[in-house]
């Protein structure tokens, strides 16, 4: 379904006196950037250069979304929606958000904005309307339940400064899988030792492992595993891509558990996307491994800031992550809200 935004005539006269809707242009990632990152922390900040090309590698063309701004032209707020494209929930839910800006809340935008985006759900054909606020603003939730949105989840991003990673404590839990067998290779040596048929077979069997972790992960909102090719693009085409830092453990000539990663631009920050292991394979300190060996890794290539995000019920891997030093930011609270 291609994107068709709602009329903007209608939606500038739902939002107060003063304010207009209009549509999103290209050159509004810059300013709506700048803003985001004056409320963030250094590791959660991003760039506008990111931000378009992570659209450009992962197109959604059921993606609306539009910008209000006051009769000067200021950027007052910003609102989307769509059904994932990519990344579509399983009953084809909607996932949307409203943000405005600190100078111009509690003015009405944010609530004028709401039944927008329902209709625009509705006419994906979704069931329900998944959002977030975050956990830093304690108004935001409970101007989200106040509109008919329920809590399901809480999805919580921690980050590590490896200026402070030390390797050598951690000597014994990277040794402990190796002791067994148990030997680890990076994406980047698999593409020098493989032909480009051998790396698809190989990328083919990371993909079935990830997806069998996938299925025992607690998460709060509908989350299936992505479909393989959406899986090779993150791996091999998205503008984070660290080949260096995608790791993988090896029985033999059998992939057992995987950690995936990403760097952001400048190279100065990096994160992990996914971390698991053969239910076969559990319980045999494989994954703590594979955490400290990409720690390590990324502190050695030039990388600061390492981010991880989990959601709440996923306490063993919180533990892991706590355990190397990883601390919590607030977290990311899942909303849901059913559309009759």
């Amino acid at each position: 379904m291609a994107t068709t935004l709602p009329d903007l005539d209608i939606v500038s006269r739902r939002l107060p006196a003063g304010y207009r809707a209009r549509a999103f242009r290209e050159e509004d990632r810059e300013p709506l950037t700048k803003a985001r990152n004056a409320e963030l922390p250094e590791p959660e900040r991003g760039t506008a250069a990111e931000w378009r090309e992570w659209e450009r590698t992962m197109p959604d063309p059921t993606l609306v979304r539009f910008v209000v701004e006051t009769e000067d032209g200021e950027i007052a707020g910003f609102a989307n929606v769509s059904n994932g494209g990519p990344f579509r929930a399983p009953d084809g839910s909607a996932r949307g958000g409203i943000n405005v800006a600190r100078a111009y809340r509690r003015k009405g935008i944010g609530g004028s904005l709401v039944p927008v985006l329902e209709a625009e759900a509705r006419r994906l054909g979704a069931p329900k309307l998944y959002s977030s606020v975050s956990a830093r603003d304690p108004e935001a939730l409970p101007w989200a339940e106040a509109r008919g949105f329920k809590e399901v989840g809480r999805r919580i991003q921690a980050a590590i400064d490896l200026t402070g990673f030390d390797p050598a404590k951690w000597k014994d839990g990277l040794a402990r899988p190796r002791e067994q067998g148990i030997r680890f290779v990076t994406l980047e040596e698999v593409q020098r030792a493989m032909d480009a048929e051998r790396v698809e077979r190989f990328l083919h069997e990371v993909y079935d492992v990830e997806g069998e972790a996938w299925e025992d992960v607690p998460i709060a909102t509908p989350m299936p595993h992505w479909p393989y090719d959406v899986f090779r693009k993150l791996m091999l085409e998205s503008p984070g891509r660290a080949l260096d830092l995608d790791l993988f453990a090896m029985d033999g000539d059998k992939v057992v558990g995987l950690t995936s990663s990403y760097r952001n631009e400048g190279g100065k920050k990096g994160g992990t996307g996914f971390t698991g292991a053969l239910r076969s394979h559990r319980g045999r300190g494989i994954a703590f491994a594979l955490k400290v060996d990409v720690l390590t890794r990324a502190k050695a290539s030039g990388i600061r800031w390492m981010l991880t995000t989990n959601d709440e019920p996923n306490k063993a891997m919180r533990g892991i992550n706590y355990t190397l030093g990883y601390v919590p930011l607030p977290a990311n609270i899942q909303l849901e809200k059913a559309l009759s």
